[in-house]
């Protein structure tokens, strides 16, 4: 028995190392190197590249919003990069709302590494840009897809913006990896927890949340319970037949439509 409980032991010591040590592989599942906007069909946005003060670069998408129309401030997921969220990107113009959407280090062409440090800092600089490009912030609606959606927070608790809309958010990375590895320890080793539920508190502006009920990736209880702290204004829609970051299948864009006509638009 005794063999048994130090054999068992032993496995689980290194299973909590070996996760331990690749946690950010784990996390950040970059796919394919840079594209052209126009090589998905996008040809009304432009690629730039932001560089951050240790050299890093990000890959941006942007487009100029019609005339007394808001911006979108973008943050994909961890999955992928900006070529794989073309067909949001295109609903999104096609209400005739400006695009920014940053890629992470790493993803899409961008260089150096993502961190949950990085991701924010960088976030932070493209809403500078942003805003030295003349879009008030009064015109800025924050947009955080599953991953990004911790960061649009923090960009939020940082910046005055118009609106935040997070598509399959979370309460914390940690929450998540803790619930899925539950016979580990991971938040004593969790490197990157994008604690939402802190941040969120520092919020200012009305937040839009779209959940699915049947998402795996990030199970909707966790979209729940960042709802349930948010202190301001809020509005927590989530669809029944809705997986993960596929709200727009079930009307999520008319919610994301009514809240930027709200805030943002004209009616703002």
């Amino acid at each position: 028995m005794k063999v048994i409980l130090v054999t068992v032991s032993c496995i689980w010591l290194a299973m909590f190392v070996v996760l331990y040590v690749a946690q950010r592989k784990l996390l950040y599942l970059p796919s394919g190197g840079e594209v052209t906007p126009a090589s998905v069909g996008l040809t009304d946005l432009e690629a730039l590249r932001l560089t951050a003060p240790d050299g890093a670069s990000n890959v941006m998408w942007a487009g100029a919003a019609k005339p007394s129309q808001p911006t979108i401030l973008y943050f994909h997921g961890n999955g992928g990069g900006l070529q794989n969220r073309h067909r949001h990107f295109r609903m999104l113009r096609a209400e005739g709302w400006g695009l920014f959407a940053m890629s992470y280090r790493g993803y899409s062409g961008s260089t150096g590494y993502p961190t949950e440090v990085n991701n924010v800092a960088d976030a932070i600089r493209a809403y500078d840009v942003l805003r030295a490009r003349g879009v008030a912030a009064t015109e800025i609606v924050l947009y955080g897809e599953s991953l990004g959606s911790g960061i649009a927070v923090q960009v939020a608790a940082a910046r005055p913006v118009a609106a935040v809309v997070l598509e399959s958010p979370y309460s914390s990375v940690a929450d998540v990896a803790a619930a899925r590895y539950w016979f580990l320890p991971v938040r004593w080793g969790i490197e990157d927890p994008y604690n939402s539920v802190e941040y969120v508190a520092r919020v200012k502006a009305p937040i839009l949340i779209l959940a699915g009920a049947t998402d795996t990736i990030v199970p909707a209880k966790f979209s729940r319970r960042l709802a349930n702290v948010i202190p301001g204004v809020k509005r927590y829609v989530e669809y029944p037949n809705g997986w993960h970051v596929n709200t727009f299948d079930f009307g999520g864009l008319e919610e994301v439509r009514i809240w930027v006509a709200k805030y943002a638009g004209k009616g703002g």
